[in-house]
């Protein structure tokens, strides 16, 4: 059964067609009528001109009148067309009378045929087309009954009242045809969003077939591209489940572990002030992973709102050096700092040392004791380029295009502890918001560098 949207398309396009038909078939009737009318007045202009030269001719050789209304005659009779003729010499005098006209007179009829052809409406209870001429000896009058022209427009018309049934069906047929051919894409739209709303949100789904590359198939792949964006929006929200609940669970469960223990009565000084101490540092941890998650959802959502300021690119590193010596130190490990020319950018700075100490926090969970790790930058064109190196475990080859997703946590050699998978994807979202690029070169266990371009204040001002 059809539905009524389908249905009512049908019913328009049929009502379209069938309108256009008959406006097609009153302009082709009128066409028509017009051409056949204009084929006859040249025809009967013809055979006006014919009996002028003939009587000019005639007369010009005195031949006897009875002579010239034979040759009239004969030619009207042999004439394919039932042709009426009245000629009227100078003097009012008939001259010459078709035989069939009996008593009825042209004449009286033809004062406006002069000039071009008239239809008389009624002449021998039908229409005739006349046509008149008049000279210093003559007046020729000749009219042809319409009969045939009317009959002839008459069938034409008759024949399309008579298709009309048969047009209908066609036109109903082949506005289902293509409504089904149309509604297609639509129809697997409903089918795609029946199979989405019945699977798991964690399972993949087949992209919704394009068969067209008109508007509905650009509308059908912008609709894969939102709904893939919602499923991988969805997979990050459903692994973040997981991962935040392994995440804040561990340090919780640690805290009330310890916790527990300082709460027994023979628990000494020193040990109680041991276990406030890794308390603090729990909290410290889960303080980092809120701020974390804050920082990026509000970056996503693309709410984040950065307090730009010209800075003096090489004294902020200098800054954030100091500090990086002191943590990268609890684990043997030595920090570098390489001259650069100083460079103003203008950055927030706030979020700018979140990159840097993300990239830090890194750098310190892979690389081992005894390593280091390398800052430095140089001004390249109309930015700055930095480059944070470090001489940990490296990354794979494999996993070097994912290292920016939010969530995801690359596979190492080393044993140390791994991050909820937030770090460096705000240090993408950072530097993207800087209107820098950042990108990565890794190497196993040999370590890896993070490249990062930022623009001079002087580059955005212009």
């Amino acid at each position: 059964m059809l539905s009524s949207f389908r249905l009512k398309i049908v019913l328009w396009y049929s009502v379209v067609v069938l309108s256009t038909l008959l406006v097609f078939r009153f302009v082709s009737e009128e066409v028509i009528r017009d051409s056949l009318y204009e084929d006859l007045d040249n025809s009967l202009r013809g055979e006006v001109e014919w009996m002028r030269n003939l009587l000019e001719a005639y007369k010009t050789k005195n031949l006897p009148d009875d002579e010239i209304r034979e040759e009239i005659d004969t030619r009207s009779i042999l004439s394919p067309r039932k042709e009426y003729i009245e000629i009227y010499d100078v003097a009012g005098a008939e001259y010459f009378r078709s035989s069939d006209l009996e008593l009825d007179e042209l004449r009286p009829l033809g004062h406006g045929a002069l000039s071009e052809a008239i239809t008389i409406p009624e002449f021998r209870n039908r229409p005739l087309r006349l046509i008149a001429a008049k000279d210093s000896t003559f007046e020729i009058y000749v009219g042809y009954p319409m009969t045939d022209i009317d009959a002839a427009i008459d069938k034409i018309a008759s024949s399309f009242v008579l298709l009309i049934p048969v047009t209908l069906v066609l036109i109903f047929a082949g506005g289902l045809f293509l409504v089904s051919r149309f509604m297609q894409p639509i129809q697997d739209l409903n089918r795609y969003a029946d199979e989405l709303l019945q699977q798991p949100l964690d399972e993949e789904l087949p992209q919704i077939p394009v068969r067209t590359k008109d508007e509905m198939g650009a509308l059908i792949m912008r609709i894969n591209a939102v709904i893939e964006k919602m499923r991988s929006s969805m997979r990050q929200a459903l692994g973040f489940s997981s991962l935040a609940s392994h995440e804040l669970r561990t340090p919780l469960a640690v805290m009330r572990n310890q916790l527990e223990s300082a709460l027994r009565p023979e628990v000494a000084t020193e040990v109680l002030h041991q276990t406030v101490a890794s308390t603090y540092d729990e909290i410290l941890r889960l303080n980092r992973i809120v701020d974390d998650l804050l920082s990026l959802s509000t970056m996503e959502a693309g709410t984040l709102k950065l307090q730009r300021q010209p800075q003096d690119f090489q004294l902020l590193l200098k800054e954030f050096h100091e500090e990086a010596k002191l943590l990268a130190g609890e684990k043997n490990i030595t920090v570098l700092l390489d001259e650069a020319p100083p460079a103003q950018v203008a950055v927030d700075v706030l979020r700018i040392r979140q990159m840097l100490f993300n990239l830090l926090d890194n750098a310190i969970k892979h690389t081992p004791p005894g390593g280091w790790i390398r800052l430095g930058y140089k001004r390249e064109g109309h930015g700055v380029l930095l480059q944070f190196s470090d001489t940990g475990t490296g990354i794979p080859a494999s996993q070097l295009l994912k290292i920016f997703d939010t969530f995801y946590r690359a596979s190492s050699n080393d044993s140390g502890p791994q991050g909820a998978g937030l770090g460096l994807a705000l240090v993408r979202w950072i530097v993207a918001a800087h209107q820098g690029d950042i990108s990565v070169e890794s190497k196993l266990n040999q370590g890896t560098t993070f490249i990062i371009r930022l623009p001079l204040a002087e580059a955005l001002a212009k």
